[in-house]
């Protein structure tokens, strides 16, 4: 969850809400993707496991597992992933990327 002025986090009795520093907004969904990483690196360096997905998505973590279980035990990244875009520069687009969100490639 991202820290948002005048947003106010409800629900969080459980203490599994983790607001972190970046802007809520659309645009910044990159930005916000990758804190959510860097946290999760951070404060479990030996984590086996994490997913990411949005609140309209269905998961059913058995098949997940079972699927992990049957590969070797390296780094995945899965989902749907673009090598060969460009990010969009135009401010006016809803999916801009600042070269601060997203520096040029080397």
């Amino acid at each position: 969850l991202a820290r948002d002025q005048g947003h106010q986090v409800m629900d969080t009795q459980a203490g599994d809400v983790v607001e972190l520093e970046a802007p809520e907004a659309y645009q910044a969904v990159t930005l916000k993707a990758f804190s959510m990483l860097h946290w999760a690196y951070t404060a479990f360096p030996n984590l086996r496991f994490l997913v990411r997905a949005d609140d309209d998505v269905y998961l059913r973590p058995h098949l997940l597992f079972a699927r992990l279980s049957m590969r070797p035990p390296v780094a995945y990244l899965w989902g749907n992933i673009d090598h060969g875009s460009n990010p969009v520069r135009d401010e006016r687009h809803p999916h801009y990327n600042s070269y601060e969100q997203f520096p040029e490639r080397q």
